[in-house]
């Protein structure tokens, strides 16, 4: 997971979405009839996913990403305060706000068009 929106095309995503098992699976099979296999399994999907603090680890981190968008919501310079994390806690089913997947119209917007109360990172941050 990671806290804030990044476009599917991001770097850093399009290998998690290229094939069957994401994260897991990119870091063990980078090549070979295994990779080629998962590469063909069903269609890449983004889970949206609300996880309250109290299960995860990243309270300090989140409330820093959290003070540092109200800074840039005010035209101030901040870090960009970006951290993955995860649950350390099972999530209920509820946790599953949406499912987008590749195929669908909002797939491409990823990212793209997240609300219009969220300030991107400048380019130039």
């Amino acid at each position: 997971m990671v806290s804030h929106p990044l476009p599917r095309d991001d770097g850093g995503v399009t290998s998690l979405l290229a094939h069957w098992g994401g994260e897991s699976v990119y870091f063990n099979h980078h090549e070979g009839d295994a990779i080629d296999k998962l590469s063909s399994i069903g269609r890449a999907r983004v889970l949206e996913i609300a996880v309250p603090l109290h299960v995860t680890r990243h309270v300090y981190d989140a409330a820093r990403s959290v003070t540092q968008h109200y800074g840039r919501s005010l035209g101030c310079h901040t870090d960009w305060g970006m951290f993955d994390f995860y649950a350390a806690f099972p999530l209920c089913p509820d946790a599953v706000l949406r499912v987008h997947s590749d195929g669908e119209t909002d797939f491409g917007l990823l990212g793209r068009s997240y609300p219009q109360t969220f300030k991107p990172r400048d380019d130039n941050d």
